[in-house]
């Protein structure tokens, strides 16, 4: 499929004069230039070579660096590029001044632009750091089937059995992502490229917006290798692919096939290689790219979820490794006027904010794995205030009653990037806030409620009660918001809050932002609870006893 040219182009790209060995960093790359994205995962190294403000001189001047400063996986990436037929490459290391925040700030905030629109990402799933290269040795028995011929005693004629490699599993250091699989800057790099090609440990993959394929199965999988979310009904990535059929022979399956022979021993790589290359014209249908995340209604909830399950190597990536992505979704999958608030949306407010934190383990005995970063990312109303798996229950996502109001938000953001790093930031709701006391048990799971006086309040028949860090001593009084209650439904959804500066929240270096009026209690969100309300009148009279009031949540 060809997708149109686009006017966006990335500040700099690295060209790549493979004959020489040698590569120079273009500042100024022209209209529409063609070029090769790399997502690959960094090492610990601080002395890889990239670009500062040291090496620039050498990287940006008329002889270029040589090939061999470069790490091996940005090597054998500018080699693949180049065998493509294409001369430019768009690799971070190289293309953002990795010794100044500003243009750090300013470049990552263009994610979305540059691998929507690379001809191709090449992803390096093979390589756990950026010194161990794309190409691996390998047997060609772990990706090519044979044939067996089969006699039974039944018949005199023979039997053609042709058995192929089974699919392995995309996150397995052999599959497709590999040692990708779990890391946080990838997530919106899989997601934005119109094409990748993986380099795996035990063969090449291919996916695009329509298939996924590897040389096992080079016309197709005959199931898809992986779900993009862990959608609980089960829905494929693909609707629909080419059944896997044998075409090993086809001329048109293999022109492309000497391209990686010499270095690896790979003897094909993928069909669609070829008809991207050479035959994508005349594209009928167009659609972006990030149609791939627009299925099943709203798919912002199973973004969250899997793209915090992710690994950063610096913790302050949570919010900018997710800007390219919500960049993107804000222009393509919600009303243009809608706006990102750290992780969540205007339109669906309320019911973003009804985050919970996963536990681990067994029904019966689940753990929390969840820590706060060493210094401050978010407003605690936010999912990226910890590190943890977040999930939102599906009675959040239905219609629901409004149990709060939304009246106003501000943030004070560290760059021009109003998806990325945040400085402060507050909300202000009005609400029914009630104090209680919340007595765990049940593996502390349930919870019991009692007002400020410790008198039950027998409003559920069963609460819930997941608390985002570490649960409250014994006694302890916090808040409760009620937040939503879904449609033909006795649940309530509420959020377990404590005053501000008490819970551990890391708080922001200087208090950036007032308030737009003085009098709202300024309050920090430590938890969600869930309940199965008994009567609705006395559930009405209980928030009826404290009128609505404007609160802060920091």
């Amino acid at each position: 499929r060809r997708y149109p040219a686009s006017s966006q182009t990335p500040t700099r790209l690295v060209h790549i004069d493979w004959p020489n060995k040698k590569i120079r960093v273009l500042e100024s790359v022209g209209s529409n230039p063609q070029y090769v994205t790399l997502s690959y995962r960094w090492g610990v190294s601080r002395s890889a070579y990239k670009l500062t403000a040291e090496t620039k001189v050498k990287l940006t001047s008329e002889s270029g660096e040589s090939m061999d400063r470069l790490p091996k996986t940005i090597q054998d990436a500018c080699f693949a590029c180049y065998r493509l037929g294409y001369r430019h490459l768009w690799v971070d290391r190289l293309c953002i001044m990795q010794d100044c925040k500003e243009d750090w700030a300013r470049e990552s905030s263009k994610m979305s632009q540059v691998y929507r629109n690379s001809v191709c990402t090449i992803s390096a799933s093979c390589a756990a750091d950026e010194d161990r290269g794309l190409f691996t040795d390998r047997s060609h028995f772990n990706f090519q089937p044979f044939h067996i011929r089969i006699k039974t005693s039944q018949t005199e004629s023979q039997e053609s059995l042709v058995i192929m490699p089974d699919n392995q599993h995309e996150g397995h250091p052999s599959g497709m992502l590999g040692y990708l699989a779990n890391r946080g800057w990838v997530f919106q790099e899989r997601l934005l490229s119109k094409r990748t090609v993986y380099f795996g440990k035990e063969q090449v993959f291919w996916e695009c917006s329509e298939l996924q394929a590897n040389e096992s199965w080079p016309c197709g999988q005959s199931r898809p290798l992986g779900e993009l979310y862990e959608l609980e009904l089960g829905t494929p990535y693909h609707q629909h692919y080419v059944p896997p059929r044998m075409a090993f022979g086809s001329a048109a399956a293999w022109k492309i096939s000497t391209m990686c022979s010499s270095i690896c021993g790979i003897q094909r790589l993928l069909l669609h290689l070829l008809h991207w290359r050479g035959q994508g014209h005349g594209a009928k249908n167009y659609r972006s790219t990030s149609a791939r995340v627009a299925r099943n209604g709203d798919p912002w909830p199973r973004i969250v979820a899997d793209y915090t399950e992710r690994i950063f190597t610096f913790e302050d990536d949570k919010l900018p490794g997710l800007s390219g992505l919500a960049t993107d979704f804000n222009n393509n999958h919600r009303n243009s006027q809608d706006k990102y608030y750290a992780g969540l949306w205007k339109s669906t407010i309320i019911q973003d904010l009804c985050w919970q934190v996963v536990r681990q383990g067994s029904k019966y005995s689940r753990t929390r794995q969840t820590k706060l970063p060493s210094k401050y990312r978010a407003p605690s109303w936010s999912w990226a205030s910890v590190d943890s798996k977040i999930q939102y229950e599906r009675g959040v996502q239905r219609k629901a009653v409004f149990l709060v109001d939304y009246k106003d938000i501000c943030l004070s953001y560290a760059s021009n990037d109003r998806h990325g790093a945040i400085c402060d930031g507050w909300i202000q709701l009005s609400g029914f806030l009630k104090p209680v006391i919340v007595s765990l048990y049940d593996d502390k799971r349930k919870a019991l409620l009692y007002g400020p006086k410790r008198e039950k309040l027998d409003l559920f028949y069963n609460a819930y009660a997941d608390f985002d860090v570490e649960d409250p001593a014994d006694e302890t009084q916090v808040f409760c918001l009620p937040m939503i209650q879904p449609d033909n439904d006795n649940e309530v959804y509420f959020q377990f809050l404590l005053p501000r500066g008490t819970s551990k929240h890391p708080q922001p270096t200087q208090k950036l932002l007032g308030l737009a009026k003085e009098g709202p209690q300024e309050i920090q969100r430590v938890g969600l609870g869930s309940g199965l309300i008994k009567d609705e009148t006395a559930f009405a009279k209980w928030l009826s006893q404290s009128p609505k009031q404007d609160i802060v949540i920091r």
